[in-house]
Order: structure tokens, then C-alpha cells, then sequence
């Protein structure tokens, strides 16, 4: 079922660098976007791939765990061990553009999600090192997406009000993610 991928579908900030994404699953994780919607089917998004083998260079180029303290913070040994950027050719998108990129995105992450791979979505990044990777394409970095194999658990907590939705680790070094109720998302039955 979608939902029970969707559940597991949480972000990683800590990956186990012994496991290595490859070549192959990096192509298959961006080829689920060609089913995805796409407002008037344009297509405007395109991606970089970059595998491990240069991987340990971008790290520093991302910010991760915005809300975390710093000594919670991931470091270099636990670094994502594959990246994918996201690229349009604009870096202010329109509304249709914006929805696509979050449809990509999400497609992106769920079908890493499928393989085993974790994932996290970074738009905390240094706009002139992704820039500089894809000069000459026409495209502008939009959003980065780390991948790796899990180095950490990630659970759902529930959320009592919009207030309360920063993510932390709790007392056994879980990642919790809290998520707002039914009762809060829909305002209104008819």
C-alpha cells in the first residue's frame, strides 16, 4: 500500500557509508519521475546525478538538520553517500513549476524509499558550488536530495498544533517527525 510507504518515507540525516547507492539504482530512483504529473505534461525539471565517488565533496556545500543542536548534527562519517539535484530553468519557479517539483521530489524519495535507500531533501545548499555543476546545461539548482542506506531510525509523532511540528531526536537518538492529526487537517466536512 502507498500509505504504508508513505509512513516509512521519513528523512535521514546519518547514512551507513559502507553501503553505496549505485549508478543503476540513481538512474532507476529518477526514472520513476517520468510517470509522474506535470502540469500541461511540460516536463521543466532535470536532474544531476552524483554518486559516491565524488559524493564526499558536496557535503560541505549542504546544511543539514536545521533544528537539530549541533552536537546532534550529522558529520562526514555519517555522510549521504549519493545525491540528486534537482534542476529548473528558473530559481523563483511559478506555481505550476512549484507543485512539480514537489510531486518530483516526493516520487524521487518514495521510490528510494522502495529500495532500502533513505533520503533527505535539502534546500539549504551552497547556490555557487551547484551552480558551477551544472553550468553549461541551461538549468539552475532548485533542490538537492541526499540518499544512502539508513544509519538511523525515524518514527511519526503526533502533533497536537501547527506550533509543535519541529522534528528532534529523542532520548534514544530516534529521529521523531511530528505529523498533525486527521482531526486537524480537515476543517470542514460537507
Amino acid at each position: 500500500m502507498i500509505v504504508d510507504l508513505l509512513e516509512k518515507n521519513r528523512t535521514y540525516r546519518r547514512f551507513d557509508k559502507a553501503k553505496l547507492v549505485t549508478g543503476k539504482a540513481l538512474e532507476s530512483i529518477v526514472g520513476s519521475v517520468r510517470y509522474t504529473a506535470s502540469a500541461g505534461n511540460l516536463q521543466r525539471i532535470r536532474y544531476i546525478t552524483i554518486g559516491h565517488e565524488r559524493a564526499a565533496e558536496v557535503f560541505s556545500h549542504i546544511a543539514l538538520g536545521g533544528y537539530l543542536p549541533k552536537e546532534k548534527k550529522p558529520d562526514a562519517s555519517v555522510a549521504p553517500t549519493s545525491y540528486i539535484v534537482m534542476l529548473t530553468e528558473t530559481d523563483t519557479p511559478d506555481v505550476n513549476l512549484s507543485i512539480d517539483i514537489g510531486i518530483s521530489a516526493e516520487a524521487i524519495t518514495l521510490t528510494a524509499r522502495e529500495l532500502g535507500i533513505g533520503s533527505c531533501m535539502i534546500r539549504n545548499f551552497d547556490k555557487k558550488y551547484f551552480s558551477k555543476i551544472s553550468e553549461g546545461t541551461g538549468y539552475l539548482p532548485i533542490l538537492v536530495i541526499a540518499l544512502g542506506y539508513p544509519a538511523e531510525e525515524a518514527k511519526i509523532a503526533g502533533a497536537e498544533a501547527q506550533s509543535a511540528l519541529k522534528y528532534y531526536k529523542d532520548e534514544n537518538d530516534i529521529n521523531v517527525v511530528p505529523k498533525l492529526g486527521i482531526e486537524t487537517l480537515i476543517i470542514k466536512k460537507l
